[in-house]
């Protein structure tokens, strides 16, 4: 019998927060190394074949595949411009966790390109035709980019490590890719 809410804590709640907080008491769930509640509703569904839909849960999806060493979803998601040949992996690695600093979606719902979350758009060579956009503003600019400042730390041999990261995104043709990623000091 799996557990459930006391009945006045279940009047306080959202259906939504009460079916997350059972899903919780349920032991099936597989926690996701991003560290999303369950896998499976997280980066699960992405590493099945679903496409990212932002930047942000891209990067996450991209961490968890390098904790769980899947190549072929790290390869497909990686720019053809700047995706490398192959990517080897260091067996002594133990990741430990993720903390998003900066995201498109980490301040709010989304970005606009008057706030600090540096999602921006530029112009297309071939803007959509007429109607197909919602306005004039997103015929013209329907390429985007944004970045995701996050810290990722892991162990190798018991030595615990920081990798911070910039790393910058593209959205093309309805997906999602990672360019590349700049270090700060």
């Amino acid at each position: 019998m799996k557990p459930s809410l006391p009945v006045s804590l279940t009047q306080t709640l959202s259906r939504r927060e009460r079916d997350q907080t059972n899903a919780c008491a349920n032991s099936t769930l597989k926690p996701c190394p991003c560290g999303g509640i369950d896998y499976a509703a997280c980066c699960g569904r992405y590493h099945d074949g679903i496409p990212a839909p932002d930047a942000n849960l891209l990067m996450r999806s991209r961490y968890s595949a390098y904790v769980m060493k899947f190549k072929p979803y790290l390869l497909a998601t990686w720019h053809p411009d700047t995706r490398p040949a192959g990517i080897d992996f260091d067996d002594g690695t133990k990741w430990l966790g993720l903390e998003i600093r900066k995201s498109p979606n980490v301040h709010g719902k989304g970005a606009t390109p008057d706030n600090e979350t540096r999602h921006t758009r530029f112009p297309h060579p071939n803007p959509l035709p007429e109607g197909e956009g919602t306005n004039e503003r997103l015929r013209e600019f329907h390429i985007y980019r944004a970045t995701v400042e996050f810290v990722a730390r892991y162990k190798v041999n018991g030595r615990a490590h920081r990798l911070h990261e910039v790393s910058r995104f593209v959205l093309e043709d309805g997906r999602w890719f990672y360019l590349d990623g700049s270090f700060p000091a």
